[in-house]
C-alpha cells in the first residue's frame, strides 16, 4: 500500500500521516498525467519509489488525502484519483480531512518539529536541494562535505526527464555517450565556462551552446535567456533530446530549465519549479 499526500508542499512539511509520499509534481506534469500522456511511474526520479509504485499499481493499493474530498476534479487529488481509476488500479481515499484524521490520531502524524525521515516528491525541480552559495562548482573540487551530500542526493537522479525531450542533467551526463543515446540527445546546452563540450569534434551529430558564465551571484545569467530558449526550441521542434547542464546539476541548470519553462509554456515561477 502507499499512502499519497496530495496537499501542497508547505501543508505537508507541516504535517502529514506517518510514512506518507507528498504527490508534489510542476502544474505541466500535472495536465499531462490528466491527459493520459505520461504514467505515474513516469514521474518517480527514486528508483525505489518507483519500484513501489509499479508494484502497487498491479497487486496493491493507493491511499489518498488531502484537506477534503477530491470534488474538484482539477485538484490533484482529484486528477489523481480519476487516473488511478481509469487504470484500473485499486485505490481508495480517506474520509473527511487530514485535519480530522490529525485530531483523532496525532500518534500516526508526523509533525515538522518531530525527528523523520525526509520526504521523497514524486517528480520534477522540487527534488532538487539548489544552493546559492556556489555550491555548483565547490562540488567540482570535493572542497565542502555539505555539498558533497548533495551531490550524493542528485546524482542517483540524473539525468531527469523535465518534460518529454527535455533533460537536465550534469556534467557526467554530458560525458556519457551510453546515456545520450538512450535518451536520443542531440543537442547539449554546456551552462559553464569551463567544462568541454565533449563530442562537438567527434563528428557524431550532436549540436552545442556553450553559456560561459560561472556559478556566482554576480554573474547575469538572464541576458542568455533567449539565446538559451532558441536552443532547446531548436532540439524539441526537431523531436531531439537536450540535455542542459552545468557542474552539479543544482544551480545554473536549473535557472535556464526553469526560464525555458516560465517563457515557452507561460507557466509562473512556482509553477515551473
Amino acid at each position: 500500500m502507499i499512502l499519497i499526500d496530495c496537499r501542497g508542499s508547505n501543508e505537508y512539511s507541516v504535517s502529514h500521516i506517518r510514512s506518507a509520499v507528498n504527490f508534489s509534481i510542476p502544474s505541466i506534469m500535472l495536465r499531462r498525467l490528466a491527459a493520459g500522456k505520461i504514467e505515474l511511474a513516469s514521474t518517480v526520479q527514486c528508483k525505489e519509489l518507483k519500484a513501489r509504485i509499479t508494484h502497487c499499481c498491479s497487486r496493491g493499493m493507493f491511499v489518498l488525502y488531502s484537506d477534503g474530498a477530491p470534488r474538484d476534479p482539477d485538484s490533484v487529488h482529484g486528477i489523481l484519483l480519476k487516473r488511478l481509476k481509469q487504470d484500473g488500479v485499486q485505490v481508495v481515499c480517506l474520509e473527511g480531512e487530514f485535519a480530522e484524521f490529525r485530531r483523532a490520531f496525532p500518534e500516526w502524524c508526523s509533525e515538522a518539529s518531530a525527528q523523520h525521515v525526509p520526504h521523497l516528491p514524486l517528480m520534477g525541480l522540487r527534488s532538487l536541494r539548489i544552493s546559492g552559495s556556489g555550491c555548483d562548482d565547490a562540488l567540482s573540487s570535493g572542497s565542502s562535505s555539505e555539498c558533497e551530500d548533495t551531490h550524493t542526493h542528485v546524482q542517483q537522479e540524473f539525468p531527469i526527464e523535465i518534460l518529454p525531450n527535455l533533460y537536465l542533467g550534469n556534467s557526467t551526463n554530458s560525458e556519457d555517450c551510453e546515456a545520450l543515446a538512450r535518451h536520443n540527445i542531440k543537442y547539449i546546452l554546456n551552462v559553464t565556462p569551463d567544462l568541454p563540450n565533449t563530442f562537438e569534434a567527434d563528428g557524431c551529430g550532436i549540436s552545442y551552446l556553450k553559456i560561459p558564465i560561472a556559478d556566482h551571484w554576480s554573474q547575469n545569467l538572464a541576458v542568455y535567456f533567449p539565446q538559451a530558449i532558441r536552443f532547446i526550441e531548436e532540439a524539441m521542434t526537431a523531436r531531439c533530446g537536450v540535455l542542459v547542464h552545468c557542474v552539479a546539476g543544482v544551480s545554473r541548470s536549473v535557472t535556464v530549465t526553469l526560464a525555458y519553462l516560465m517563457q515557452r509554456h507561460r507557466l509562473c515561477l512556482r509553477d515551473a519549479f
